[in-house]
Order: C-alpha cells, then structure tokens, then sequence
C-alpha cells in the first residue's frame, strides 16, 4: 500500500480514523450513547486502543463528536442534493421522505439520525456534545429553510422548522415502530397550499 499524507495522516491513518468514525456511527445508531463503550468501538473496528487515543486523545466523546459532524455533513449533503434536483416545493418534500424510507427500510430500522440520538439521550449532561447537536441541527435546519425561501414562502422559516420537526418525529417513530407508515403519511399530507 502506498502511503499518502492527508492533512498530516498517512493513508492507513486515515483509514483507522474513518473505521473508528463509521463504527461509532453504526453502534450509536443500534445501542445509543450510553449503550456503546469503547471497548465495543474497537472491536467493531479492529483498532486498538492506542490508535484510538492517537485520533482521539479526549476519549469517546471526542470520537463521538467527530462521528457527528462527519454523519451529519453526509446527511445534509445528500439533503442539499435531493432538494436541489427537486422541480417544487412539495416534489424536494416528499424526495426528502423517500430517502428516509428507503433508509430506514434497507437498514432494518437501524439507520436514522445519531444526531437525535445522542441530543436526546443526553440533554443537558454534556454540554460540549449539546451544543455540537445544536449546531448541526441548524446546518440541516438552514439548508431546508434556504429550500423553502427559494420558493418564495411567506413564512419559509417557519414553515422550514415545522417540516423539519414532523420529518424528524416520523423518523423516530417509523424506528420505534419498525414501519415507515409515519412517513408515508406525512408524504401524503404535504400539499402545495399548506405553504403558500
């Protein structure tokens, strides 16, 4: 194997660092914050504690922050790529919710936000960790509001927050249910003059 320098990382650097991001992930998904340890991070992982505390010398909640940032930008990216390919207001809606039920549906329920996840499990315990959750809600939350603004809509914040809010409750109750019913219907109630 070749090794590269990325950002100071060479590439099985790099590697170890993103096994250990994407199985924090995967594990906060499944058994939460609390419920994932560290000895469960890396054995899912294959890495030893040594390189953990070499990508992440704060520990876990320093892993569990970068897994954060780093599954919320892929979210908002795939967000900003639906709603840009969108042809309305309501099309870029229901294509947000598609990808949810896809999600949900190939993952067997596990997949969804670690976001909420970790903001709810935590609430005001870890105040480093609540406010990283707040500030990407509000990355997820701008890209919608930009979304309805462009579509001219009185109220677009608003009206961007209130989606927001019903797709993520539908989210947490398709998972807590195993069915993407909450979803479907929240697809079925988006009209075009709910938001004009």
């Amino acid at each position: 194997m070749e090794f590269v320098n990325i950002n100071g990382l060479n590439t099985i650097e790099v590697i170890t660092k993103e096994k250990l991001i994407q199985q924090t992930v995967s594990l906060i998904l499944e058994k939460g914050y609390h419920g994932t340890g560290i000895n469960e991070i890396l054995r899912a992982s294959q890495v030893t504690k040594g390189s953990l505390y070499h990508h992440f010398p704060k520990g876990k909640d320093q892993l569990v922050t970068e897994a954060l940032k780093s599954s919320t930008i892929k979210l908002s990216l795939q967000y900003k790529q639906l709603l840009k390919s969108a042809d309305s207001l309501e099309d870029g809606l229901k294509k947000l919710i598609n990808h949810a039920i896809q999600e949900l549906e190939l993952s067997e329920y596990k997949a969804g936000s670690i976001l909420i996840n970790v903001s709810q499990e935590l609430g005001s315990i870890n105040k480093h960790l609540q406010t990283t959750c707040k500030q990407l809600f509000e990355l997820i939350i701008n890209n919608l509001e930009s979304f309805f603004l462009e579509y001219d809509i009185e109220k677009w914040e608003e009206l961007a927050r209130s989606f927001f809010t019903s797709f993520q409750g539908a989210i947490v109750l398709s998972k807590a249910y195993q069915e993407t019913s909450f979803l479907a219907q929240l697809r079925t109630s988006i009209l075009p003059e709910k938001y004009l």
